[in-house]
């Protein structure tokens, strides 16, 4: 993606990142931020329980969030379930100001069955900021993207065998719905998750509900490689919702978008359109280094958008374009979510 570690010293000052460990201000140094309260927020959508297990997204209620980063409202606009290579589970709950299906502006992952050599090892090629006053061990790294005003700060603590990681991305600009990172909002939003984790975290495998309960998931596994056997479905209040269906590295994330504006930004243009898919549809194979890319298509849908994200298993001989069978997936997806806006 072109990240470039821009670390403590040079993007936000190692110092203004230890303002976690609780001095009450922020990477700026200014004082942290509240909501303004000019305006009763609206209902934030709720997710959709998980039933008997563990719920990635009932951690840090939306109002505490907003509070603490400084925004009037927060959603939760994803949610996933991931098993990992290194053996341990992650689920996965999103969040962003505006109540738009898939629009992401700070995650926050539970890791279960990890130890801090597998959970820290991400960070093994940043610098770090340690803070010694949030949970057994906390770590802190900051950077942007290249060519881009984006820049991110991730935290990881760990707990136990139980691992938090938070990520939150702004606009350095200024000109987005994330408001500049602040370090000690960060640090209590990690404080009051930990303080909601259960005893016992099992985090369950879900299943598919609501638009995405529809979806063939015969087909997914016979074109990914295996049998997507984690999910979590997030249907928004305001219309549109996230499918997420996985395991291990195969994995297909759906985003049904139904937002006016949102699908004016996202619609496909005429010039890259696939005709017999939906109303036209671009799908391609992103090209990594690493090995095969995931599949990834945007498929206009009357006046909806349904996205598509596909992810294969190691056992799937690699390819650059996409096969008949993906195209397949890709109208199946389509038939079982778009339309239900």
């Amino acid at each position: 993606m072109g990240e470039r570690t821009k670390l403590a010293v040079a993007a936000l000052g190692t110092a203004a990142l230890l303002t976690m460990s609780g001095c009450g201000e922020d990477v700026a140094g200014k004082p942290v931020q509240q909501a303004n309260g000019q305006n009763e927020p609206s209902t934030p959508s709720a997710p959709d329980e998980v039933e008997n297990g563990f719920d990635e997204c009932a951690l840090v209620e939306t109002e505490a969030i907003a509070q603490a980063i400084g925004v009037d409202t927060m959603y939760i606009t994803s949610r996933e379930a991931r098993l990992q290579d290194d053996g341990s589970t992650r689920a996965l709950c999103q969040y962003h100001p505006q109540d738009v299906p898939g629009l992401n502006g700070m995650t926050l992952s539970t890791v279960t069955g990890t130890d801090a050599e597998r959970f820290f090892a991400p960070f093994d090629k940043h610098e770090v900021a340690e803070i010694d006053s949030i949970g057994d061990a906390t770590k802190v790294v900051a950077f942007e993207v290249d060519g881009s005003p984006t820049a991110f700060i991730e935290l990881r603590t760990i707990v136990g065998d139980i691992g938090l990681h938070l990520r939150y991305q702004y606009d350095q600009s200024g000109g987005g719905a994330m408001p500049e990172a602040n370090g000690t909002a960060l640090g209590t939003i990690v404080r009051s998750a930990i303080e909601e984790l259960p005893g016992d975290v099992a985090i369950p495998e879900g299943q598919p509900e609501g638009v995405c309960a529809e979806i063939d998931l015969d087909l997914a596994a016979r074109v990914l490689g295996d049998e997507l056997v984690m999910s979590r479905t997030l249907e928004s209040n305001a219309g549109g919702a996230t499918c997420d269906l996985s395991n291990g590295p195969a994995s297909l994330g759906i985003i049904h978008v139904t937002n006016e504006d949102q699908v004016a930004k996202m619609a496909t243009k005429p010039e890259l359109i696939n005709e017999d898919i939906g109303d036209g549809a671009l799908v391609e194979v992103a090209q990594t280094p690493e090995g095969q890319g995931p599949l990834h298509a945007r498929v206009n849908v009357g006046d909806e958008i349904v996205e598509i994200f596909a992810h294969y298993a190691d056992s799937v001989a690699q390819f650059t374009t996409p096969r008949p069978e993906d195209l397949d997936l890709v109208r199946s997806v389509v038939a079982s979510v778009g339309g239900q806006g």
